[in-house]
């Protein structure tokens, strides 16, 4: 199984995630390079803010 195959199988994984945004997810994220899993979801906007303060609101 493909690396893409087997990352959209994971994307699928979530609640009201199916086959097609999984695929809009991957291309939107095919080139980039994420430190986090939380980075990847804000610039997704599953998280609508990402904090670099962890004190802040």
């Amino acid at each position: 199984m493909s690396k893409n195959k087997q990352d959209q199988g994971l994307l699928q994984t979530s609640n009201g995630i199916g086959v097609i945004v999984s695929r809009q997810m991957l291309s939107l994220m095919h080139d980039k390079k994420f430190m986090k899993v939380s980075q990847a979801a804000a610039f997704l906007g599953l998280f609508p803010i990402q904090s670099l303060n962890p004190f802040s609101k």
